[in-house]
């Protein structure tokens, strides 16, 4: 049964990290200092009151992104046959 279950359980473990990757708030509630943040809090420091400095956003928005993008083409075929396995029904 796992053998049939591995691209359902890749594509849960693909967006189970997206999701701890770009968590903002329990780390905005956890961490005291800046030199602890993480990346979505780093972005978060870049925008001000009134402005914004759009370089800087745009560049770690990259970095941020990078990661999710390398598992996501690598695991793709998975991430896909998971997808398409929870549109089939049973007999």
């Amino acid at each position: 049964m796992l053998p049939l279950a591995r691209p359902a359980l890749l594509a849960l473990g693909i967006l189970s990290f997206q999701g701890s990757w770009n968590e903002f708030m329990l780390s905005l509630i956890l961490l005291q200092t800046p030199d602890n943040f993480t990346l979505p809090l780093g972005l978060a420091m870049f925008r001000f009151q009134y402005y914004a400095i759009y370089s800087n956003v745009l560049a770690g928005s990259l970095f941020n992104s990078l990661p999710i993008m390398l598992i996501f083409f690598i695991f793709q075929r998975y991430f896909v046959e998971g997808v398409a396995y929870t549109g089939l029904k049973g007999t």
